[in-house]
């Protein structure tokens, strides 16, 4: 099993390993950010952040193919769809202008 979150989770003075498969794993697109942000939690503890910049080479697989809810818990597709939409819009701006 691949270690996800390299540091892991610091509680209690210990450090607990993140992988993809663990159940309390979520990620969340944050629709109150000004730009595009996926937010990656372990329960209610936010471990990690996914941006538009970053790169979808650099992603790891596992992670790139994790599945993506809103705030009120919907599907909204997996990572790398995410991202590959968000970067769709991007260039239709830039484009368009």
């Amino acid at each position: 099993m691949k270690q996800f979150i390299h540091t892991g989770i610091h509680t209690q003075g210990c450090i607990i390993p993140i992988t993809t498969e663990d159940p309390c794993l979520e990620l969340r697109l944050d629709e109150y950010s000004e730009e595009f942000r996926i937010n990656i939690f372990a329960g209610d503890q936010w471990i990690a952040e996914i941006t538009s910049s970053d790169s979808i080479r650099t992603i790891d697989r596992e992670v790139s193919s994790l599945p993506v809810y809103n705030n009120r818990g919907e599907y909204l597709g997996n990572v790398t769809s995410l991202m590959k939409e968000q970067m769709f819009w991007d260039y239709h701006r830039i484009h368009s202008a």
